[in-house]
């Protein structure tokens, strides 16, 4: 009697924040929603899952849903900079359709907004939402939110590569600085915008050979990630994490102003990854320097993505950025994205895949063999 209560009226369920003694039930619902593939395999783990919901290790603020004395749902909110990260908004699968999540889950994500977003403590909100089904977008949708970014192909469920769409709200003026973009950022930028954006022509340094043999070192998490590091004799670095599981890199910071440099170490990045299989690439170029986003077009990325006023770069200040993103060929076939009408721009910004033969024997002067052995550091989680 008290479930056929609870699915009649949805406000009888339980919502709490999560502590790290629900980490063993939590762990079950992620692998059964993702059925045992998710880009952090390490939460289908109790261990994994308590690290997770300690606030002082992931920054994260978790709520479970219950009925009763059982758990079957949970949303989140990862606290970057001042930016907050929706992620793992989840039914139990044998509850899914019979509590009413559509309501409960803008009566959660209104409450995290008025946490975090209405009292000034993060200028922004945004998710990285999977494309298999616009329900929980078209929730975010009424919230606020507008699509901003593309992620083609980057992640694997079910044994398909992915696409996933980037929504943000904003709880700041979202305004722009002085933007200086190539013709197909721009043109990027000014269909995310609304309003025109004028490109300005950019032409690469020249040069013939590479500057200086860089020092290239990961260290590779319990989970198999690795953190990539590396540097250039003259002080220039890339870092990135490679999410060995689903193939693909993110978080790539590059330090250095200058451009030569910028092409230099990028070239050593992708040489270095080519020999691990990785077959998504995304990178974010500063808005107002047009040669970092023509060498990133050189190179076989494309943008698919424009974020203003974005805390991102190994920075603690926003920066107007474009999103790239590059595909390598993979033996896995596309999930079909299903967008919504507001979305569907997106779907021409969707890559065609590359080559990996092509784009080393075009783009990469700087040959895997040119590279210095791959010093690894294993690091297990503390």
């Amino acid at each position: 009697m008290q479930i056929l209560q609870t699915l009649q009226n949805p406000d009888r369920l339980i919502i709490e924040v999560a502590t790290p003694a629900d980490a063993k039930v939590l762990a079950h619902i992620y692998s059964e929603v993702y059925e045992g593939e998710y880009p952090c395999p390490e939460l289908f783990t109790e261990s994994g899952m308590m690290e997770f919901l300690d606030f002082e290790c992931s920054h994260a603020m978790t709520v479970k849903i219950s009925c009763g004395a059982e758990v079957i749902g949970c949303v989140s909110c990862e606290l970057k900079y001042r930016a907050a990260y929706l992620r793992g908004g989840m039914i139990a699968p044998a509850w899914q359709g019979k509590i009413g999540a559509g309501n409960l889950f803008r009566r959660l994500l209104s409450t995290f907004h008025q946490m975090f977003g209405e009292t000034g403590i993060v200028d922004y909100f945004y998710a990285e939402k999977r494309t298999n089904s616009a329900k929980f977008r078209g929730i975010l949708r009424d919230l606020g939110y507008a699509p901003y970014a593309i992620l083609p192909r980057k992640d694997v469920f079910a044994g398909k590569r992915e696409s996933e769409i980037v929504h943000v709200k904003y709880f700041c003026p979202e305004r722009t600085g002085v933007l200086r973009m190539t013709w197909r950022a721009a043109k990027v930028a000014s269909d995310i915008l609304g309003y025109l954006i004028h490109p300005i022509n950019t032409l690469i340094p020249p040069r013939s050979s590479p500057r200086s043999a860089p020092l290239v070192t990961f260290i590779e998490e319990s989970n198999g990630d690795r953190h990539l590091h590396i540097k250039l004799g003259g002080g220039a670095s890339l870092d990135a994490l490679v999410c060995i599981a689903s193939r693909e890199v993110e978080k790539v910071v590059v330090q250095t102003n200058d451009s030569v440099d910028y092409q230099e170490v990028l070239e050593y990045f992708l040489a270095e990854i080519h020999s691990w299989g990785i077959e998504y690439v995304e990178v974010y170029a500063p808005a107002d320097m047009p040669t970092c986003q023509a060498v990133l077009e050189t190179l076989g990325f494309s943008p698919v993505g424009f974020l203003p006023h974005w805390y991102c770069l190994g920075m603690e200040n926003p920066k107007d950025c474009v999103l790239y993103a590059i595909n390598f060929h993979s033996n896995l076939p596309d999930r079909h994205p299903i967008l919504t009408p507001e979305e569907e721009f997106m779907r021409l910004l969707i890559p065609e895949p590359v080559i990996k033969g092509d784009i080393k024997q075009t783009t990469i002067r700087i040959t895997a063999e040119m590279i210095p052995p791959t010093i690894t550091i294993n690091q297990e989680h503390s």
